[in-house]
């Protein structure tokens, strides 16, 4: 019993961690940014947050194109291309399947806080500079995440 309620605090402690890689002042709100449609989670999150803030959101296609190697006929690799609408920033976000122990730990770790246990990727990167300002990685909370979202965004925008 004693290793159960010592587990428990341990596990709040690890109720969002993450890893933050961030350049500040680096997002300008006047400019178009490009967002990976579909998604749940906090590819959904960053688009609304994104809107809510007032930047111009857009969706693009991506397409993969095959590398045929004519001399053999056989296809050598595939080049991803997407149209990202002239934006200038580019936002990709992985949304990492969650293991079904997490789950249902997430849900007693979370139940006071959005309910769903997240684990994700999140880089935005500036198609002008060619730098990447934002790289996380991270799992929590669907609460504390967007909280830890939007105060990325703030120290972006600062």
């Amino acid at each position: 019993m004693k290793k159960i309620i010592l587990l428990f605090p341990a596990l709040l402690l690890l109720a969002n961690c993450s890893t933050v890689m961030i350049t500040p002042h680096s997002l300008d709100k006047t400019q178009k940014v490009y967002v990976d449609t579909n998604g749940e989670k906090m590819r959904m999150a960053l688009k609304q947050e994104l809107t809510d803030r007032g930047y111009d959101v857009t969706v693009g296609t991506k397409s993969v194109v095959n590398n045929i190697d004519l001399t053999t006929d056989s296809t050598v690799g595939s080049l991803s291309t997407t149209k990202i609408n002239g934006a200038r920033y580019v936002a990709t976000v992985q949304e990492n399947p969650v293991h079904e122990y997490l789950i249902i730990g997430g849900r007693v770790i979370c139940m006071f806080n959005g309910w769903k246990w997240w684990d994700f990727s999140i880089s935005i990167a500036d198609n002008k500079t060619g730098k990447e300002i934002l790289n996380w990685s991270g799992m929590g909370c669907k609460g504390t995440t967007i909280s830890k979202l939007r105060d990325l965004l703030d120290e972006l925008e600062k």
